[in-house]
Formats: structure tokens, sequence, C-alpha cells
């Protein structure tokens, strides 16, 4: 068995989109990533979705640029650690889903009038946000089994990591 996490933060220094994000979720943070050690490279190993695409990055790095907010562990196997890391490297280059964003913006403009949309901009598998990557992560290992992945936000993302990390604590 092994140990993987799934962490919450927000940019460093002066991040307007990060507070955007921050502002319309109601929340401290404003990413969500995964983190996973390899014990090969003697590293930790930081596996997320920003602007620039979906890709690794070593943790020393990424904290010089975040806060940590918060982080939830969960255990996987060491067969299921393999599979993740596979899958991550499989899908890792994809772009960016930007359009989903704004999407996701329309489904929370329309909710604000009593609409329930769809995510207009979905593309399915072609691109990735941060929660849509993460949660796609913890299905590709049964740990998580959402339906929309285009739907979630950084709340609803926390929600379902918590209620994992609550499963396997029984």
């Amino acid at each position: 068995m092994t140990e993987i996490t799934i962490g919450f933060s927000r940019r460093r220094g002066v991040a307007p989109i990060s507070w955007i994000i921050q502002l319309c979720e109601n929340t401290n943070f404003s990413h969500v990533y995964v983190q996973m050690k390899s014990a090969t490279l003697d590293r930790s190993l930081i596996y997320h979705a920003t602007s620039i695409g979906v890709y690794f990055l070593g943790k020393p790095v990424f904290e010089s640029n975040n806060i940590v907010v918060e982080e939830h562990k969960l255990i996987i196997s060491n067969e299921d650690k393999i599979k993740l890391l596979q899958w991550c490297v499989d899908n890792s280059g994809k772009p960016y889903g930007k359009l989903q964003i704004v999407g996701l913006g329309l489904i929370r403009l329309a909710k604000l009038f009593g609409l329930n949309i769809k995510n207009i901009f979905s593309n399915g598998e072609k691109a990735y946000v941060c929660t849509e990557l993460v949660a796609a992560a913890l299905r590709h290992v049964n740990i998580a089994q959402p339906e929309h992945l285009d739907l979630l936000d950084l709340t609803t993302t926390r929600n379902l990591v918590i209620a994992a990390v609550r499963k396997q604590n029984g």
C-alpha cells in the first residue's frame, strides 16, 4: 500500500485569476492537485492542470509559487499507484480547458436565475481543468466515481475527496 495526497492551494503574490476563483467559489483556495511520492526518483511529484496544460512538477517549485491550504491523504495499492501514474503520464501534455472554465462560469450564472444547464464547452478528455483532472484520476483508480467531471467546481471536488478519505478511515 502507498499514499497519494490531494491538495488544495492558491497562488502566491499578485494573482488576479486565483482571487477571482476564490471569490466565485467562496474558498481560500483556487486550485487542486494530486501529489505522489516517487521512490525511484526520491521526489514528491505534483500532477495538475494549469493555464499552460496538464503536467508534473516537483514539489519545491510548486510550493515556491503556491500556498498549500489543505491536503488529504488517501491510501491506494501499489498496483493502483502504477495504474494512476500510467494514466497521468498518458494525459500529460493535454491542454488546459479554458473554455470549460467559461462553461463553469455560465453554469454558476444560470443558477442565479434558478436554471440548471450543462457545460456547453465540455470536451470529454481532450482538455482538463484542475478539478476535472483530479476527479478523473480518482475515478481511474476507483477511489471516487463522480458522474459529470465537467460540472465539478472546487467545493464539490473537495467534498468528493473528503468523502473518499472518510470512507477509507471507516
